[in-house]
């Protein structure tokens, strides 16, 4: 079924674009970028779970967040299960617009984002409260926002507004992985320069052969622990009966030859946590001063930061 899909994909897609980004980038790249192209589809019907259907008073989406990989880590912290959904995207640029569709009516939510591409796909009038943390607190040494900037940002919009429904969109455990030796942030790409932020993330450099199964897969669960951390503080400073934890997407880990996400429609990158639990603000946080930690000149700049080419 996935092979006929992908090469039904790849027969509408322009080859000799294709083949010149493979011999300036290189296969891995060149991939990447028929894979990106192939996300043009990404308006199709596909299923999936939509979340504005579900009942919650807040939904924490966790960015790039395999279900087994959370799995992997319930044990070390006790509002998290192992329940699974199917997303409607295979990567945030599919998830995002088909999320938050025409047809949909999302005035009663308040989301705060973290991720860039609300600045392609989202209008703010259409939410009660759109509180674009990446344009605030975006950090350009990590090439991230940080996870307590979003956790302090939803902290103040709770207890100031008491919104009736509550999104909050955590960037990690999407790469850059915050705590751990990888170098992040702009830098040259020592592959061949096309981009100020060009230097391969951890899943290129899996792909090419630089980093090892294990070492990328620890880092990926650091970075998720990295973000738990500040759910945790997250949950007990705001007031919610019914919480959802959950995933816009996942990442390959070499299924079907990929690494990363991509707009196909693979369980690695479908199959995400819906994890159920509560919170109770008992005020153990105060949250710092709105921050403006860099200056936001380019969000483009920004998503290559992320990874997207």
């Amino acid at each position: 079924m996935y092979v006929d899909y992908l090469m039904d994909m790849w027969s509408q897609l322009p080859v000799d674009a294709v083949r010149e980004q493979v011999e300036q980038k290189g296969l891995v790249r060149g991939f990447a970028f028929w894979a990106k192209l192939a996300a043009l589809r990404k308006f199709l019907p596909s299923g999936g779970q939509h979340i504005l259907n579900e009942e919650w008073d807040i939904c924490i989406v966790l960015d790039a967040c395999r279900a087994d990989l959370l799995a992997d880590v319930v044990g070390d912290h006790s509002f998290l299960d192992t329940n699974t959904t199917r997303s409607v995207g295979s990567a945030t640029f599919e998830w995002m617009p088909k999320t938050f569709s025409d047809d949909r009516d999302f005035s009663n939510v308040t989301y705060v984002c973290a991720n860039p591409f609300s600045g392609e796909f989202l209008n703010g009038d259409d939410f009660e409260l759109l509180e674009e943390v990446w344009r605030t607190s975006w950090d350009p040494e990590l090439g991230t926002v940080p996870a307590d900037s979003v956790t302090d940002a939803t902290i103040r919009i709770g207890r100031e507004l008491r919104p009736e429904r509550l999104l909050i969109h955590y960037m990690q455990p999407h790469v850059p992985f915050v705590p751990s030796d990888w170098s992040t942030g702009p830098r040259v790409n020592e592959f061949g320069q096309w981009g100020a932020s060009s230097g391969p993330d951890a899943f290129e450099e899996l792909a090419m052969g630089l980093r090892d199964e294990e070492e990328v897969w620890t880092g990926y669960t650091k970075n998720l622990d990295y973000v738990l951390s500040s759910v945790s503080t997250l949950l007990e400073n705001v007031d919610g009966d019914r919480v959802v934890i959950t995933s816009d997407h996942g990442n390959a880990f070499g299924e079907w030859g990929l690494y990363g996400h991509y707009s196909v429609p693979l369980a690695c990158l479908r199959t995400v946590p819906w994890c159920t639990t509560t919170a109770k603000d008992q005020h153990t946080r105060t949250p710092n001063p709105h921050d403006q930690t860099a200056e936001v000149s380019d969000r483009m700049e920004m998503l290559r930061s992320l990874g997207y080419r």
